[in-house]
Formats: C-alpha cells, sequence, structure tokens
C-alpha cells in the first residue's frame, strides 16, 4: 500500500503572506487552482482506493481536483488539518513567541517543550497524536490512498508512521501541491518520494 502525501495548493492567504493554520480558512488562488489541476494530473493513472482531505478549503479543493480524475468522493477528516496556532495565529512572531513560551513553560512545568500549548491551540504533541491516530485508521486499506493535508500535517505523517524519528520530520520541504510517497508494509514504513513538484 501506498500513502500518497499532497500538500495543498497555494490559497488566497498564502499569496498574500497571510498565515492561516486552523484559524484562517480560504480557497485556492488562481495559480493554486492551477498547481491542483496540475497535480491532479500527474496523479492520473495511479490506482487509488480513497482519498482523505483536511476539511479546510484549501486542502479540500486540491483534493477535490484529484477526485474528479478517479470517479472518488473526498472523504474529509479534521485530524489532517494544519497545526493550531491558536491565539498567535495573526502575530507576525507567532513562531518566535512560541519558541519562547515552550522554553519557559516545559521548565516550569517540567515537561518536554513539544508537550506545551499554544495559548487557545494546540501542542506538537497534540498534532503527532491526531495525525498518528488518522494514520492507525487507515493502514489496513488494501489499495493506494491519497492524503491532501498542509505543510505541517504531511511532516508529522512521516514521524507518526515511523519512518523518521519526530524530532527529523520537520526537516523534509513541502511546497504547494508537492507530491510525497509513503510505502506502508508489514515489515514496516518507508519514504519513496518526498516534495516532487516537476509537475
Amino acid at each position: 500500500m501506498k500513502v500518497i502525501l499532497v500538500r495543498h495548493a497555494e490559497s488566497i492567504a498564502n499569496s498574500k503572506g497571510i498565515h492561516q493554520g486552523q484559524r484562517v480558512d480560504t480557497s485556492l488562488s488562481d495559480k493554486g487552482k492551477e498547481q491542483a489541476i496540475k497535480a491532479a494530473q500527474a496523479l492520473k493513472n495511479e490506482k487509488i482506493e480513497a482519498i482523505y482531505s483536511s476539511d479546510l478549503k484549501r486542502a479540500m479543493e486540491t483534493a477535490q481536483e484529484i477526485a474528479k480524475l478517479h470517479n472518488l468522493n473526498v472523504i474529509p477528516d479534521k485530524r489532517l488539518r494544519e497545526f493550531d496556532s491558536g491565539d498567535f495565529t495573526h502575530l507576525k512572531d507567532r513562531w518566535e513567541r512560541f519558541v519562547k513560551l515552550k522554553d519557559s513553560e516545559s521548565k516550569r512545568l517540567g515537561i518536554k517543550s513539544y508537550e506545551v500549548k499554544i495559548p487557545g491551540g494546540e501542542s506538537e504533541l497534540d498534532m503527532f497524536h491526531r495525525v498518528r491516530d488518522f494514520f492507525r485508521e487507515i493502514k489496513n486499506h488494501k489499495g493506494n490512498i491519497v492524503l491532501v493535508g498542509h505543510g505541517g500535517t504531511n511532516r508529522v505523517f512521516f514521524g507518526a508512521t515511523e519512518c523518521v524519528p519526530r524530532e527529523k520530520m520537520y526537516d523534509f520541504p513541502q511546497d504547494y501541491s508537492a507530491i510525497s510517497v509513503v510505502e506502508i508494509t508489514k515489515k514496516g514504513n518507508k519514504i519513496i518520494k518526498v516534495n516532487d513538484v516537476r509537475h
């Protein structure tokens, strides 16, 4: 079984440099619509059993382009959403603030930094658990599946499938409409393609 990971194409917010996370939900830009069509064309000859997607617009619209060529319905799943950056979503220095928060709160509470929740949002561990729970549900598919997610979601999937250690999963690039592939076997899982944007 192969899991074909697709990052959503460019959204309107992406084109304007606006951070979205889970709190800003915009459709694909004109450029993004073209990217989604090209990604769908790149996968048109793949034998696909099911297509799952984050329920956010930018992912669903990308997934629907792929689904058109396979006579399948897209299955939305909230567990495939991007990281919830909560109250920091609209702040330009959100990640710098989060790094400082993780450092101070992990020391204060005596927990790992990845367990620290962003105010009004989630922790890195929360995201890891929801993506891992999703994977455990779908790993028994007999055929190949497509998963349309986000830059963060797809990187976490590499860790949730134990292809790479959790501390290494964020090292993989994920460009708009990029295609990556993870092979799932009884002997173990492995990454066989990362961030293919040749389409």
